[in-house]
């Protein structure tokens, strides 16, 4: 009786199992490019020239912008901002290990 129990317990899984199964079908089955790759570079091209690309930019890519007037009067040397750090270090030894960022 158990060994009757066991393979009708397994045959409903392996029958079950089959329910389960999906075809694969690629996510870009069935798609025809209308553009060439030259001409997507050149769309591209023109967007980062003029500014308008969608295209997440890496630091470095972004425009630098003139500053306005109150802006320029509290900018900070890079000298300072590293007097502001070494002395914030000194201050809070654990740092940001215990700040409200890091999740304590």
């Amino acid at each position: 009786m158990n060994a009757k129990s066991l393979i009708t317990a397994l045959l409903l899984t392996v029958s079950a199992t089959g329910a389960f199964a999906q075809e694969f079908v690629q996510p870009d089955a069935g798609f025809v490019s209308t553009k060439t790759r030259a001409e997507v570079l050149q769309e591209l091209a023109e967007a980062n020239a003029a500014g308008t690309s969608s295209v997440a930019m890496k630091d470095s890519d972004y425009p630098v912008t003139a500053a306005s007037p109150a802006a320029t009067a509290q900018a900070k040397t890079r000298a300072e901002v590293l007097a502001e750090l070494k002395e914030y270090n000194r201050e809070n030894p654990r740092g940001y290990l215990y700040s409200y960022y890091f999740g304590h």
